[in-house]
């Protein structure tokens, strides 16, 4: 009886190990819309000068990858401690703004295990990144691309950046820190290579008239409904005098 007992149990046991080890495998997986890319452990590794690619002002904005999720507990001891976390990106990762001021080696008690500069190739959109350029976004060897930035610059700023790299300013839209550009396409990586630009994706095509009238659903021509014996409230013989 026990026997078959262990019998039933251990193929379940098995499929448990093994879902256990493919999610702990996904975890160490970045999911952007750039692709995917593996997440090597490098909390011991990693000293204040390998992230000075990534920093602005003083403060290093980086991938930051948790052997398991942070409690809001641990989310404010770490801002207190000048580790502010952004946006969470699957798997187990977060955006983050750490201050030149943080010692590295306090923040595996937080279940950090990974620290990651934030490559161009990360802030792009597929297209952007495998050089597969939408028709409707070039202009020779122009793109027109919509940018993202972190909070903590002013437009003005982030402009003068742009137009150092030569791009022309189309638009702004402040409340989600996005600037529509143009720049050539040689400047892309430049133009991700900013510590606080956040994302860069091509303009959306323009909008195409598909050609079908409509009619609003408004209370006049409600009562004007044929289908449910409505009063023909529709104007016909009607006159109206103007004097």
């Amino acid at each position: 009886m026990n026997n078959v007992f262990v019998h039933k149990l251990l193929p379940l046991f098995i499929v448990l190990l093994f879902s256990i080890s493919l999610f702990a495998q996904d975890s160490r997986v970045l999911k952007l819309k750039s692709g995917d890319f593996e997440l090597p452990v490098n909390i011991s590794e990693i000293e204040k000068q390998h992230l000075e690619p990534v920093k602005y002002q003083d403060h290093f904005y980086v991938y930051l990858h948790f052997s398991a999720i942070p409690t809001n507990a641990q989310r404010v001891e770490l801002k207190s401690m000048g580790v502010s976390l952004f946006d969470y990106v699957p798997n187990n990762t977060f955006m983050a703004k750490v201050h030149e001021n943080v010692n590295i080696s306090s923040l595996p008690i937080f279940d950090i295990d990974g620290i990651y500069l934030i490559t161009p190739e990360f802030k792009m959109s597929y297209n952007l990144a495998s050089e597969n350029y939408p028709k409707h976004a070039l202009s020779g060897n122009s793109i027109q691309i919509i940018v993202q930035n972190h909070s903590g610059i002013s437009v003005s700023e982030m402009d003068l950046y742009f137009q150092s790299l030569g791009a022309n300013i189309l638009s702004h839209y402040s409340y989600s820190n996005l600037t529509t550009i143009e720049v050539q396409l040689e400047k892309l990586g430049e133009i991700a290579s900013h510590p606080l630009v956040k994302f860069m994706d091509p303009v959306a095509p323009k909008a195409v008239h598909e050609d079908v009238k409509g009619q609003s659903n408004h209370r006049s021509s409600y009562i004007s409904n044929a289908s449910i014996n409505a009063v023909p409230f529709n104007g016909a013989g009607v006159w109206l005098a103007v004097g």
